[in-house]
């Protein structure tokens, strides 16, 4: 799999202006900035072409040229609470609309791997001409075609849902705090990528490199 053969756009929605956990979007999360980790996942992933961070924050700015990405100026309109990352998404990809395939990761997505994106893209590009345009991970990211994008950012209605007990929408300190435990790295590279055991209990995590325990 090579970039070229996608011609995709990662779009990243951050804005700086956060209610419940404040300043959320940059907030330390083991030891670098949570952004950091949908960048590096797009990164990985070597599906895209462009990988750009939409906010009207400067430091969130800066945080995506550190981290190899960049820095798209979102107006003060689309940094309302009933705009959603998908409109701001599209936004993005109306300046650059030379890409067929686009994604919206959500900035604090610290669970997701480079396969997540590469298993999403190919359902989406195999099935391209079917309903299932749309393959999203709930709180993570949307994958799709470009133009779907553009034309109907809200209707996902006939999306393909992926599931994981690893995604964590993170909404409140609570969400926060469990994210945090499960990308705990025990010794293993690896170790984030935890995945259910089949445990008695039901609401248990085990490493799949080391067989470390952890709650969900």
């Amino acid at each position: 799999m090579t970039v070229l053969s996608y011609n995709a756009i990662c779009v990243i929605p951050a804005k700086g202006h956060s209610t419940r956990i404040p300043e959320k979007n940059r907030k330390l999360f083991h030891g670098k900035p949570i952004l950091a980790y949908s960048i590096e996942a797009a990164q990985q992933s070597e599906i895209f072409n462009r990988i750009v961070v939409s906010t009207d924050d400067a430091q969130i700015a800066n945080l995506a040229y550190e981290y190899g990405a960049s820095a798209w100026k979102r107006t003060a309109e689309l940094c309302t609470d009933d705009i959603g990352p998908n409109q701001v998404t599209a936004h993005v990809i109306r300046a650059y609309p030379t890409h067929k395939w686009a994604c919206c990761i959500y900035p604090c997505a610290p669970l997701i791997t480079p396969d997540d994106l590469r298993e999403a893209a190919r359902i989406a590009q195999e099935n391209q001409e079917t309903p299932y345009s749309y393959v999203y991970a709930e709180g993570q990211f949307y994958y799709g075609l470009a133009k779907h994008f553009v034309t109907d950012p809200d209707n996902f209605e006939n999306s393909y849902r992926m599931e994981s007990r690893r995604y964590i929408d993170i909404n409140t300190q609570e969400d926060w705090d469990r994210a945090e435990k499960l990308r705990a790295r025990c010794s293993h590279d690896e170790g984030y990528g935890m995945i259910y055991d089949d445990m008695p209990e039901k609401n248990f995590f085990r490493c799949k490199a080391c067989g470390m325990i952890l709650p969900t």
